[in-house]
């Protein structure tokens, strides 16, 4: 025995008749539309970036410096050196610039060695202009 048909719901037997009728009248008639729906654009941000600025100071040591930036922000040897002079001589240094998240973590593990090592090193992050 096969199972009973399905009733479908009382206001569809009337529609549907009428509407396939449509559909098969604007087949014919070559009219035939494609309905689509139109693109939204959602365009992919990036997120804020930061920049990891060093501070110089009178007491933390150049050979220290180097070490943080080849360790945490993998700079060759040439340019933690650069760098490094340039936070002598002008004050500050940007390390790199990263997501916020990023930055951050590099900004605490950079301040931890310094802890560690007893250096008076100052870290900040400053957003990207």
């Amino acid at each position: 025995m096969s199972p009973a048909p399905r009733a479908l719901p009382p206001a569809l037997p009337r529609a549907l008749p009428r509407a396939l009728e449509t559909l098969a009248a604007r087949r014919d008639e070559g009219d035939a539309q494609v309905i689509t729906q139109p693109k939204t654009s959602t365009a992919v941000q990036r997120p804020p970036r930061y920049s990891v600025v060093l501070l110089n100071d009178d007491y933390t040591t150049k050979d220290f410096v180097v070490l943080v930036l080849m360790t945490y922000f993998h700079k060759t040897l040439d340019e933690a050196f650069a760098l490094t002079d340039r936070v002598h001589r002008e004050g500050r240094g940007v390390a790199g610039v990263y997501p916020h998240d990023v930055a951050e973590t590099k900004q605490r593990m950079t301040l931890r060695a310094a802890e560690l090592y007893e250096m008076p090193l100052r870290v900040v992050l400053e957003p990207e202009r």
